[in-house]
């Protein structure tokens, strides 16, 4: 399956234009009640690179960051209604396509 067509769609597509994959990919993420060491992890990803996504997400209001339940300590990245929909709308769409 060739997914760059897909991936230009939704790079096209309001208001997903303005998130990158890796904003894309913890918001989806975010449903799961993952901790920022889950993303590093499932996501190879640099930690910095994905605090930029934590703060953008946040500023956007599609997720906010919460005390861990389970673990006092850290921090769970949590969606918001905005959120949800989001998500919904890009699950629409891959299953489409």
């Amino acid at each position: 399956m060739n997914i760059l067509p897909l991936i230009g769609h939704l790079a096209r597509t309001k208001p997903l234009r303005n998130l990158s994959l890796t904003e894309l990919a913890v918001l989806y993420g975010s449903a799961q009640d993952l901790t920022p060491a889950d993303y590093v992890e499932l996501l190879n990803c640099p930690r910095p690179k994905l605090t930029r996504a934590f703060v953008a997400l946040e500023k956007a209001g599609y997720v906010r960051r919460e005390v861990n339940r389970e673990d006092r300590r850290g921090i769970s990245v949590r969606p918001t209604p905005a959120g949800h929909d989001i998500v919904a709308k890009t699950l629409q769409l891959l299953q489409r396509k």
